[in-house]
């Protein structure tokens, strides 16, 4: 049973209170807070910046939430019947970190993550948005995407589906440098980086 667990945004401790979408109902919850939540823009309304601003402090949230906006992007079009997850009641779930056990709750008190979904299977078990932050926001993924992207070639060659480019491409591996630091671009063609 696969779990997916997605976050974005890290640092330092606070609190926020949350607000649940639909109360006694299972479904994500919302907080205009969360940890050092001044530091991170609250007061202007989390400000998205500009190109020269997206590493100022005060404008991560923003610009976490707001990328496709500052940066160039394909943006992909919805499917006509999009799938939709379940939802389940929220589950008690915990970590040991040394010696304490804790709560995905304190995990959110104590770190500034815009958002946190985790699913089993077609099914969301636990959605939480901090600092002002929704279900309709579209987040930076990072490598998360690049762990979906990944899953979903696995998936199009396990049934069969695997009609790739032949074309030359450029293989990222990375190689040391001696001094820590790591070189890449080997130009390769598709048939070596997918081994065949």
């Amino acid at each position: 049973m696969p779990v997916i667990l997605a976050s974005a945004l890290w640092a330092p401790l606070a609190c926020a209170q949350d607000v649940r979408s639909s109360p006694g109902e299972a479904g994500p919850v919302f907080s205009e807070s969360g940890p050092d939540a001044e530091l991170y823009g609250a007061a202007s309304g989390y400000p998205v910046g500009t190109r020269g601003t997206t590493t100022q402090l005060d404008k991560l949230v923003g610009v976490y939430s707001h990328f496709g906006e500052i940066y160039p992007s394909r943006p992909i079009g919805r499917a006509t019947a999009p799938w939709q997850f379940k939802r389940a009641p929220e589950p008690s779930i915990a970590y040991s970190f040394g010696t304490e056990r804790l709560s995905i709750a304190d995990y959110l008190k104590r770190n500034p993550v815009t958002g946190l979904l985790i699913a089993r299977d077609d099914t969301i078990l636990y959605e939480h948005y901090q600092y002002a932050r929704t279900d309709h926001d579209r987040f930076l993924s990072q490598s998360m995407a690049k762990t979906l992207v990944g899953m979903l070639v696995g998936i199009a060659v396990s049934e069969g589906r695997d009609q790739v480019d032949r074309r030359p491409r450029l293989d990222l591996r990375l190689r040391p440098c001696g001094n820590g630091i790591w070189k890449h671009l080997h130009p390769r063609p598709a048939e070596h980086v997918l081994g065949r």
